[in-house]
């Protein structure tokens, strides 16, 4: 993951690690302790994990290790390329995933019937598109939302050819959404309130988040061409800013069975951001690593398993439970049987749709090369 074209594994460790936090919170603990959520409509109390919910309760905050890991890598994927070609690999590595996943996800619903089928029908067309405003078939894709508007922010300002604006426009977005945090957070308000803006479409507006992506922007920045006393403190504040969200989170679960200080979560972050940042140090005094294809797969396997856990997890330790099997191996047994199609869908499902779609793009706007330039983006990233 660096102009060389080497892959810096670390930041495919750091997706798993997150990706997993974030699947052990849903079926781990939110099942459970939220009794509004799908997982708990699923389970209905099945498989309760009280004893876990230390270990539990803070995985949330591995969507916000996503939002910096995200930063990074948009970053290094647009250096050097053109708009087309961007559009292409992102497209391309976002909707045949959510296509897979989200029909996966709607057999689950209707099979169990946990929605009207109508409604199901219509929460599958929202998720398909991003829609903005929520409806979706289960609640793990507001976040794509949020990635969404970054990339068209980064489509614009490759559009615009103008690279010296990218410093500039992740700079501007990272203290914006900072200092909405902080004074928010610091004026007694759990987070940014504007008027006539409801909560998801200021998520989708990166009001809420940009800070993370700003701060992945520029830890790959120091990586490509250095540190500088610019970059350093701007990462210093991005640091400070990204920890308002993060605090706000925890003081919203305050009230929930388990849970423990703000300062867990925030660790937890800011340990993986230095890793990240570690990382990059070193990497940028090697000439050479070593390329695991395994650990690239694993990375990868990530965003369907993201896509994929929640419900289809939810199900599956239902089925598992009932048929007699202990709450306590229903879990893991649940998380590897998601962690195991989330490898299937990535190495075998997923890629025909790619395909598809690649063969529909050049197809339209031609450039048979960029559409295969494309598709190993996106198989990359």
């Amino acid at each position: 993951m660096n102009e060389a074209g080497q892959r810096l594994h670390v930041i495919d460790g750091l997706r798993v690690f997150a990706a997993c936090m974030v699947m052990f919170f849903h079926l781990g603990y939110w099942s459970w302790a939220n009794p509004r959520s799908r997982g708990a409509s699923i389970l209905e109390g099945a498989a309760q994990y009280p004893q876990l919910a230390a270990y539990s309760w803070w995985g949330w905050v591995g969507v916000e290790i996503f939002f910096v890991i995200s930063g990074f890598v948009i970053a290094y994927s647009s250096a050097n390329v053109g708009f087309p070609r961007f559009v292409r690999s992102r497209f391309l590595r976002l909707f045949p995933a959510i296509l897979v996943c989200a029909t996966i996800t709607l057999a689950v619903i209707v099979g169990n019937d946990l929605m009207p089928f109508s409604r199901a029908l219509q929460a599958y067309w929202r998720t398909l598109v991003i829609w903005p405003f929520g409806g979706w078939l289960d609640n793990v894709y507001w976040t794509l939302s949020v990635e969404l508007t970054f990339y068209c922010m980064v489509a614009g300002l490759l559009l615009l050819r103008r690279p010296q604006l990218f410093a500039v426009a992740m700079g501007a977005l990272g203290l914006i959404t900072t200092g909405l945090a902080a004074g928010s957070y610091l004026g007694g308000r759990l987070e940014p309130n504007f008027p006539g803006l409801s909560d998801q479409l200021s998520d989708t507006l990166l009001l809420r988040h940009g800070m993370y992506f700003s701060l992945g922007y520029f830890i790959w920045s120091a990586m490509a061409t250095g540190w500088t006393r610019t970059k350093i403190v701007l990462i210093a504040i991005l640091l400070t800013g990204g920890a308002f969200p993060i605090l706000v989170s925890a003081d919203k679960l305050a009230r929930a069975p388990g849970v423990g200080s703000g300062w867990i979560p925030l660790g937890v972050w800011l340990a993986a951001v230095a890793i990240m940042i570690a990382s990059v140090v070193v990497a940028s005094r090697q000439r050479s690593r070593p390329q695991r294809r395994w650990l690239t797969l694993l990375g990868m396997a990530t965003y369907p398993l993201y896509l994929l856990h929640y419900i289809a997890g939810a199900a599956l330790m239902a089925v598992l439970v009932r048929a007699g099997w202990s709450p306590g191996i229903a879990l893991p047994a649940a998380c590897l049987a998601m962690m195991a199609s989330a490898i299937i869908v990535t190495v075998v499902i997923e890629r025909g749709p790619r395909r598809w779609f690649a063969a529909a793009i050049d197809a339209v706007f031609g450039g048979g090369r960029a559409a295969g330039a494309a598709v190993t983006a996106a198989q990359k990233d």
